[in-house]
């Protein structure tokens, strides 16, 4: 067979199927695009945060940092309890403190901290006269209520402001096998 002849045959289906695929491209639609629609249940948690004690303990701290002034100097840890250190400035000078706290979820889903241990420099001083004094002394946050008559400290979650759309609530705290699980709902 002449080479023409193969080459001819060869152009004509390079522009062949040139044609198809312009064709294809240009003239045959898509499938339309159908969202999925998904429905959020305002009681039903729409995903889980799951921390270790060193991840939520840096967290903690980074939020501490904006409350911390010259009169109050704060700092918390994690390991089998809850520990809060710091400073609250009496009478222009710093006072050292210490609050060694169990840590609970309610059945509200909120985190109770009960002090077990406290101490103001050099004095062991009761868990009921500390609280009554950080709360006469600090501005807390409104989602932290300390209730110095019940010996407590109620954090309540979700009204931390993150934004307008997104809340946390704690699902459980097991802070022997290192796992502390939030619970994040979509408030649309």
């Amino acid at each position: 067979m002449n080479i023409w002849k193969w080459l001819f045959l060869g152009l004509v289906g390079i522009i062949v199927g040139f044609s198809i695929f312009v064709y294809t491209r240009f003239f045959i639609e898509k499938p339309a695009y159908h969202p999925i629609e998904t429905s959020i249940t305002k009681n039903s948690p729409s995903f889980k945060v799951v921390m270790n004690k060193k991840q939520l303990t840096v967290l903690t701290n980074q939020y501490l940092k904006q409350l911390n002034s010259k009169e109050l100097n704060l700092n918390f840890s994690l390991s089998d309890e809850a520990q809060l250190t710091g400073s609250i400035r009496i009478f222009s000078h710093p006072l050292p403190f210490r609050l060694v706290m169990d840590v609970s979820v309610l059945s509200n889903k909120d985190l109770l901290l009960k002090p077990k241990v406290v101490s103001m420099g050099n004095l062991d001083i009761s868990a009921q006269r500390v609280l009554e004094l950080i709360e006469s002394q600090v501005k807390m946050p409104r989602y932290v209520k300390v209730n110095s008559k019940r010996t407590e400290i109620v954090m309540a979650l979700e009204r931390v402001q993150f934004n307008k759309d997104l809340s946390f609530k704690i699902d459980s705290v097991d802070l022997n096998n290192d796992r502390i699980v939030f619970n994040g709902y979509l408030n649309k």
